[in-house]
């Protein structure tokens, strides 16, 4: 099953796409500067920040990274051309490919791993991945494992579903044969990410993800194999400052 191609996608133009784009761009450039501005506030000279108040402003930007995402979408293409959530790829799957996205996440955790340990090697540079104190701003602790897994775990990969594979790939199909499409909406999705040594392993996740919302048919299985994907990496990383704390 392929995900179907309603009329309403054809007459949402480029212009509004790009539109969603600037908003939630111009959102974030705004976000980092007002939340870093809160943090070199509470800083106030030291070299150390309360870890508390530092894990609190990460979660909070992811929030309300999520919040103007599904709001921008609400706003600028839901509303305005009477298009539902379920449209744009928001229905039930089968448990069949339920399964299967699990088992997609697991597939791609080694091939993620891989590519971000070859590339560095390849262009002879050191892999620093900014979106590990990111997700970790205050080390280890159970409330941020706990919170960070809620927003980077499953609210954030909602959100981007709704708008990479349902929307924009979506969109892209009325145009496109599926490669093209899939390969367009993966590389705007790791591009936004905003690291540059991550963009191929983005990419490669990006092109997985339009698979399996493509043969389900629903995005759903994109939302669970993203989930669990990003669910695994904090784990990992939290799993790995605690047994750094614990060696200590």
């Amino acid at each position: 099953m392929t995900l179907p191609r309603p009329d309403w996608r054809a007459r949402i133009t480029i212009s509004r796409l790009l539109l969603v784009l600037i908003v939630n761009l111009g959102t974030l450039r705004v976000a980092g500067l007002f939340f870093g501005g809160i943090i070199g506030a509470a800083r106030g000279g030291r070299e150390d920040l309360d870890e508390t108040l530092l894990l609190a402003i990460t979660l909070a930007v992811i929030l309300f990274q999520t919040i103007i995402l599904l709001a921008s979408l609400r706003a600028l293409i839901l509303r305005p051309y009477g298009i539902s959530w379920s449209d744009l790829g928001l229905v039930p799957s089968s448990r069949f490919w339920i399964r299967r996205a699990a088992f997609l996440a697991m597939g791609l955790l080694p091939a993620v791993i891989a590519i971000n340990t070859v590339l560095p090697r390849l262009l002879d540079i050191a892999f620093e991945n900014p979106q590990v104190q990111a997700l970790a701003p205050a080390g280890f602790s159970w409330p941020a494992l706990i919170a960070m897994t809620v927003m980077g775990g499953i609210l954030a990969p909602i959100a981007e579903e709704i708008a990479f594979r349902g929307l924009f790939f979506g969109w892209l199909r009325q145009y496109m044969g599926f490669g093209p499409a899939a390969l367009v909406s993966a590389s705007v999705f790791a591009v936004l990410h905003g690291v540059l040594l991550l963009i191929p392993a983005l990419i490669v996740v990006g092109l997985a993800l339009a698979w399996i919302a493509e043969r389900s048919g629903s995005i759903l299985p994109a939302i669970v194999t993203h989930a669990a994907f990003n669910t695994f990496m904090i784990a990992t990383l939290y799993a790995a400052l605690a047994a750094a704390g614990h060696s200590s």
